[in-house]
This record gives C-alpha cells, structure tokens and sequence, in this order.
C-alpha cells in the first residue's frame, strides 16, 4: 500500500435525496482545488445501477448490495490518485432506502436480509472509516427526482431511517445549519481543513495510517 493512499482525507455527504448533496459536492471539490489539493466526487451508485439492469422501483436485496459494493470500490479506487475524496453518497445511505423499501414490501425485501446487509456497511465503516460525514439535512420542499419519483413521505422516511442507523451504530456526523450552498461550503471547510493537517501529521510522523481516530466530533 503507498504512502500516498494513507495521506486521502475521505468526506462522505449523508442525507436523504434531494437535499443539495451533488451541489455541495461539487462546490466543495472547487473549493479545495483552489487550496492546490487533488480532490476528486464519487457519485452515488444507485445512478449507475439502473444501466447495469437494476430498476428503480423495484426492492430488491441484490440492488442494495451492487450500490453498497460499487460505492465500497470507488471509493478505494479514488483514495489511490487524490488528497481528498468527496463522496456524494456513502454506504450508509443505502442502508436507509433499503429499510424503507423493506417496510413497504417485505415479500421483496425480507427484514433479515437487510439487516445482515447493516451488519457488513457497519463492518466497513469500522475498517476504512469516513474521515469526516457531513449531514445534509431537509431544508426546502421536494423536487420531483428522476430516480426515486415524487414522494416526499418516502424521501422523508429515508432521512427518518438514516439518522436512526447513525444512532444506532454510534456515527459521529457534522449537521450541516447553513441554507445557501455558500455558507454549506464555509461550515465544512475548516473541519476539512483540520482532518487533513491531522492526516498528514500522523503520516509523516509514524509512517502509518491513523486515520481511524479523526472523526468528526459534530
């Protein structure tokens, strides 16, 4: 493993869909490139998923696990080349939608098979941590989306079940207070700012990644 791969500061956005994850993304990618770091955004797997034969609309175990196991991937594959990666979506999200999904069909989406599913993303997040999860809360009223329709129970019900899975397996996050992407992108910056000397510092003083200690405190 290269020392340049322990170096990657690694920023998950948690939320429900369509809460202005994808902006921020890129807004705080910008951002850092005008610091002089190499930053790079993971998009969310549940897009990509549909051109792999997935649909949408459809629970289905084996589509949370190809969004979880995707997500696992590019993440590892972006921490190669980059300081920072920022990802649009994290593991932990997938968790939420498959719980809803499982409450509304459970013929399709059996209870058990979820939550051996929560049992693996938490085993992840154990062993290759987020260095800081930022939470984009519900702000403003829903926007149809193109992936999930237009249903602001169900987008409700995934924030509802998100937060409770970060509860329930002790997740520190920052909540995001700021409405306009420009004061999203000032709040998050300095804890950024933090975790990467923190990064760097453990690095270049014992050779080793100590990374699982940087969490976010919130």
């Amino acid at each position: 493993m290269s020392k340049h791969l322990h170096r990657v500061v690694k920023i998950g956005l948690v939320g429900t869909h369509e809460v202005g994850k994808t902006t921020l993304a890129y807004a705080l990618t910008a951002a850092l490139k005008e610091q002089g770091y190499k930053v790079d955004v993971l998009h969310e797997s549940a897009e990509m998923s549909r051109y792999v034969g997935f649909e949408h609309f459809v629970p289905s175990i084996f589509r949370h696990r190809w969004i979880v196991a995707n997500q696992m991937a590019g993440e590892s594959r972006k921490a190669m080349y980059r300081d920072h990666v920022i990802c649009d979506r994290t593991v932990l999200d997938e968790i939420a939608y498959a719980r809803v999904e499982s409450r509304i069909r459970p013929d399709q989406l059996p209870g058990e098979e979820v939550a051996q599913l929560e049992t693996e993303v938490e085993l992840y997040v154990t062993h290759a941590p987020y260095d800081l999860l930022v939470y984009v809360p519900i702000r403003e009223e829903f926007c149809s989306s193109i992936l999930r329709g237009h249903d602001e129970e169900f987008r409700r019900s995934v924030d509802v079940e998100l937060r409770a899975f970060l509860a329930e397996i002790d997740c520190p996050v920052h909540e995001l207070e700021g409405l306009d992407v420009r004061a999203r992108v000032d709040e998050v910056l300095h804890p950024i700012d933090l975790r990467s000397r923190l990064v760097l510092q453990a690095v270049d003083a014992n050779g080793l990644d100590e990374r699982r200690g940087l969490h976010a405190t919130g």
